[in-house]
């Protein structure tokens, strides 16, 4: 049996309470926030397909619920009545801190569906766009945002299966560009990547071979990219600190970017969104020197093994283990009660060290997201769900079964 664990901020009826057997709507809790994880939902395989501030979509017994304020009726029902399969997840894509859920692939039907946002409808836009590439020479793999009105696709040649991101002016280009593959695009990645994340001024992409490359979208934060900055580059570029380590994965959020290591390291880098009330102590510089390094590791003491980790706008919650026991540790703006900390820490705007949540000690942690200022955490007798596989091969192979 898992368990959903919300907390933060919950002002959009994101935070589910029950879940109807027809799929069609989600009882939500009424609350602004939480301090406290605070159990919402009890159900048996449970997997969180998309999160933000103010939508959350749940895969639950093969049905998609979904909670929030982003979307029209016609638009949830366009989610609810998909064909769920845990072992064929559809590719949800938006903007976590702003829009929310902007659209969805089905890599098994070979289409691309955009949700337009109420204001594209009041200009005459249609609420759901659905565009199939089943005959373009690419596979769309994944769309990815920063700061800016650009999309970054993940996207695959099917002649050479060969995988990259390119960017394109806007979401609408997407779809303009399936149809007519020849237009104009910029290539962001020189490589292939196994895995792509963004925030508000990276694009951080992880090689199969386990290094880490970003690129700056935003030359005001130099310190997001994780290196020296090279506003020249127009793909993503290695991080030095980085190269001797195999990194499994990486989370990025607000203009903080975390990389979990095989062997169980944390490192992270970046810095505060504007407006937040402190910095993180591991960001902190230690000199004035210009060799200062970017990336740090995060310590958070002997035996202990980090197993997952998420980044919302301006939080970190770190899933490991220590001595075979769970725990949950978080970090950063604490506005809304998004650490997760409790009544008594609900003062403290900010929280620059590293501190375990006490109200997930001893859990196992299957699937954690952090998406603006709340936080989402499934936990369960399994072990945790890893990230999509977005390799050609993978994404090919689901598209190609029966």
């Amino acid at each position: 049996m898992d368990e959903l664990y919300v907390f933060g901020y919950g002002y959009h009826h994101q935070f589910p309470k029950t879940l109807r057997a027809d799929g069609q709507e989600a009882e939500h809790l009424h609350v602004r926030s939480l301090s406290t994880p605070t159990c919402a939902l009890r159900a048996e395989d449970m997997v969180i397909a998309w999160a933000s501030w103010c939508d959350l979509i749940l895969v639950v017994s093969d049905t998609y619920h979904y909670t929030g304020t982003s979307l029209l009726p016609a638009q949830i029902n366009t989610i609810t009545t998909l064909p769920a399969s845990l072992t064929r997840t559809p590719i949800f894509f938006g903007r976590p801190d702003t829009s929310g859920v902007l659209g969805f692939i089905l890599p098994s039907r070979f289409t691309l569906t955009t949700l337009s946002t109420p204001e594209e409808i009041a200009q005459g836009a249609p609420p759901t766009q659905t565009t199939s590439f089943a005959s373009s020479p690419w596979l769309i793999l994944a769309i990815h945002f920063t700061a800016s009105d650009a999309a970054m696709v993940q996207i695959a040649q099917r002649a050479t299966q060969h995988v990259t991101v390119m960017e394109l002016p806007s979401l609408q280009h997407v779809h303009d560009f399936i149809t007519s593959p020849s237009a104009a695009y910029t290539t962001r990645t020189a490589s292939t990547p196994a895995q792509v994340v963004t925030n508000t001024a990276t694009l951080t992409a992880l090689s199969p071979s386990g290094t880490v490359h970003t690129l700056a979208t935003d030359r005001r934060f130099a310190r997001a990219a994780g290196r020296d900055p090279d506003f020249t580059a127009e793909t993503a570029q290695p991080v030095p600190f980085l190269e001797h380590s195999r990194i499994a994965r990486v989370a990025a959020g607000g203009l903080y970017t975390a990389a979990l290591a095989e062997d169980g390291e944390l490192f992270l880098w970046g810095q505060a969104m504007a407006g937040t009330l402190g910095e993180l102590r591991c960001l902190a510089k230690e000199s004035d020197d210009e060799y200062d390094e970017y990336v740090r590791m995060v310590d958070l003491g002997e035996g202990t093994s980090v197993v997952d980790v998420a980044v919302g706008a301006g939080h970190v919650l770190v899933a490991a283990t220590r001595r075979e026991s769970g725990e949950v540790w978080a970090a950063g703006d604490n506005r809304h009660g998004a650490l997760g900390l409790g009544v008594e820490r609900e003062g403290q705007a900010f929280v620059d060290s590293f501190v375990t949540v006490e109200g997930l000690r001893g859990r196992r942690v299957k699937q954690m997201v952090c998406a603006g200022m709340s936080s989402y955490v499934v936990v369960g007798a399994g072990g945790k769900k890893g990230s999509e596989d977005l390799s050609f091969e993978a994404v090919w192979k689901s598209s190609t079964r029966g």
